[in-house]
């Protein structure tokens, strides 16, 4: 049976790698502040991708721990997924894809780190988490070697008419894209 998928232009998109933009050329930094003006404060479907092309994969720290059901501790690792180099490493929707990317990059603070569980206050900073997981090992600056390691893609869907198409875009992509740091704990 042949499945028609809605959107399928968008998906293309979103998924297009060859798309993305570097980070470390879409932000401007004025006075050690990142400009995010480049990106609209309008609702959209995103990605990150993390380029591993110039890692030593072996250095990375690719285990985790997921919190499941009743609380117990789940075992997990990142290095199937991690096989390219270029990653899908998340997929999110917003309302304000300018805000979202500077609260998922946390460029004022100091990296999430330790070993085993992920670190992480909530989902709108899941990429930086992920990141700082990832290359707890290394010591990476985020502020200059990540942003030249991320990329950075969006699809404007903009408006409450919307409200549907961003998230079931966002469901279509994490299952078509299986982005590494999505990954989260069942209940």
């Amino acid at each position: 049976m042949k499945v028609k998928v809605p959107n399928q232009d968008l998906i293309d998109v979103l998924l297009d790698e060859s798309k993305a933009q570097q980070l470390s050329h879409l932000l401007e930094f004025n006075n050690g502040r990142a400009d995010y003006s480049a990106v609209p404060a309008k609702g959209g479907v995103y990605v990150f991708y993390i380029d591993l092309s110039q890692v030593d994969k072996s250095e990375l720290q690719t285990d985790f721990t997921l919190i499941g059901p009743g609380g117990r501790d789940i075992d997990q690792t990142w290095e199937p997924f991690l096989k390219k180099s270029m990653n899908l490493a998340y997929v999110g929707k917003t309302t304000n894809l300018n805000n979202r990317l500077r609260l998922h990059l946390c460029l004022g603070r100091e990296p999430f780190g330790g070993q085993g569980k992920i670190v992480k206050p909530t989902t709108s900073c899941q990429y930086r988490a992920g990141f700082d997981h990832l290359f707890y090992r290394k010591d990476v600056d985020f502020r200059s070697e990540g942003l030249q390691m991320t990329y950075f893609n969006y699809v404007e869907l903009d408006g409450d008419e919307h409200l549907f198409d961003r998230f079931y875009l966002e469901t279509l992509a994490i299952g078509l894209g299986r982005p590494v740091f999505n990954v989260d704990g069942e209940r």
